[in-house]
């Protein structure tokens, strides 16, 4: 190939996309969802970097939210992830243009709030695929909560009794980073009560010394099994090696040391909400 030709490429624009993760088959959402999460990165990244303004109208911004807002609750967790991901980023957008009033018009963000709260609130409902489940709508709840104006409907539907209930159901061995980034936030935003505080503090003491010791138990992870494609080989096969490459789970990665990502992020964030209550304890006196 001659290196001065241009690379050959597909441009799909994103309402084009959004058409794909609304009308698209399983696999077509799947893809769908990744191409547009790296796009809002790619977004987010030019925004950041070089300090670009976001050049669209709020109603087009509210017609993509909708697209997703949707599938938050789809039943193949990575496109749901991929949606609220997406979603997140753009009320970020719509943080930086203070277009929050939109917001509180959006009937649907509270439904997915309530759902989930309910959801992990409910009794004998504490597995940890279960909480798993719910991270898409949690990851939502997040970038709410990271709003420069938080929906007054937030307060009613994380009220008291709901917290508390949300935390009868958490454990030391079912958190997740995402549920304590989420508790940060709620105590960054003093939706939490002293009592609830105290309970997550003890928990989390608790959930550390149980992944120390499990990790001084556990032997190295086996290997990933790597998929290799023999010649000849059809589109279908090819079609799927793709979309494992994109939806490869994370967690498989460990440290030099052999530990799991995902539970050094778990304790990443643990220090983090010990941090952000230090501050908040700080700030008190």
């Amino acid at each position: 190939m001659n290196s001065s030709e241009p690379l050959a490429f597909i441009g799909i624009r994103c309402h084009d996309l959004c058409r794909l993760l609304h009308f698209g088959s399983p696999v077509v959402k799947i893809v769908a969802s990744y191409s547009l999460l790296e796009l809002f990165n790619r977004i987010s990244d030019q925004i950041n970097s070089k300090h670009e303004e976001l050049k669209c109208t709020v109603g087009y911004l509210m017609s993509i939210r909708s697209i997703l807002e949707g599938l938050i609750f789809y039943n193949d967790q990575r496109v749901a992830t991929n949606c609220a991901l997406c979603l997140s980023i753009l009320l970020r957008w719509e943080n930086l243009t203070k277009e929050t009033e939109q917001l509180v018009k959006s009937s649907w963000c509270r439904l997915i709030m309530e759902e989930m709260t309910v959801s992990l609130a409910a009794p004998a409902l504490a597995s940890q695929s279960f909480m798993n489940s719910q991270t898409p709508a949690v990851l939502v709840a997040i970038a709410l909560l990271k709003l420069h104006k938080i929906p007054q409907w937030m307060r009613s539907v994380f009220n008291n009794s709901c917290i508390s209930g949300i935390l009868e159901n958490l454990a030391a061995t079912n958190l997740s980073p995402e549920i304590l980034v989420l508790f940060r936030q709620l105590l960054k935003s003093d939706f939490l009560s002293t009592e609830q505080i105290a309970t997550i503090n003890q928990m989390l003491q608790e959930c550390r010394k149980h992944m120390y010791t499990n990790n001084a138990q556990e032997s190295l992870p086996s290997e990933p099994i790597k998929k290799v494609l023999t010649m000849p080989y059809n589109l279908g096969d090819v079609c799927r090696y793709l979309i494992d490459l994109m939806s490869a789970e994370t967690y498989l990665d460990t440290d030099s040391r052999g530990f799991n990502m995902g539970s050094k992020r778990l304790l990443e964030e643990i220090e983090l909400f010990f941090s952000a209550l230090t501050v908040d304890d700080d700030n008190c006196r």
